[in-house]
């Protein structure tokens, strides 16, 4: 008589083990479930690493945005504080007067010397009403955004405040 585990005898000269019987479901991993595995997980990086690559650009391009805000709303501020009969025309790049207002800036939103260092490039202009005795102020900021730019290069982004100055 046969006992499970222990060995069968099929002749005399031949013996033969019989090993325990496991389910499907103990048997492991087979190469088709690897491949499926690492199928599955090399989309879900691939995926990660797209969202990755939007959310950098993303915030870079709220951060250069916060900036170019600012550098507009102070030249309006600094627009508004000025004598109403100095208000006129527009600004000059690079500034000769005293009255211009910086118009190059780094990334960061700091004055540099010339277009070639610039990121930022501020300019204004100015048209008086005679009649009402205010002048309509327009600030612009142009900045080339460069992170997701496609073939054709940068691509260039501008944000417009305006204001009116009136006589004290």
């Amino acid at each position: 008589m046969h006992h499970p585990g222990q060995p069968e005898k099929i002749d005399d000269m031949h013996l033969r083990i019989d090993r325990p019987r496991r389910s499907r479901s103990q048997l492991g991993f087979g190469m088709a479930e690897a491949m499926a595995a690492t199928f599955v997980f090399t989309v879900g990086m691939a995926g990660v690493f797209t969202l990755q690559k939007v959310v950098i650009a993303g915030t870079a391009s709220a951060t250069d945005l916060a900036i170019a805000s600012n550098l507009a709303g102070s030249a309006l501020e600094q627009l508004h504080l000025s004598d109403y009969e100095s208000v006129v025309g527009s600004s000059t790049c690079p500034p000769v007067a005293t009255r211009d207002l910086a118009c190059y800036f780094d990334k960061q939103g700091a004055v540099v010397a010339s277009a070639a260092d610039a990121y930022f490039t501020r300019t204004w202009s100015a048209t008086p009403d005679v009649v009402a005795q205010v002048t309509d102020v327009a600030v612009q900021v142009v900045w080339q955004f460069g992170i997701l730019s496609d073939a054709a290069g940068p691509t260039p982004h501008t944000i417009t405040m305006n204001g009116r100055v009136y006589p004290r």
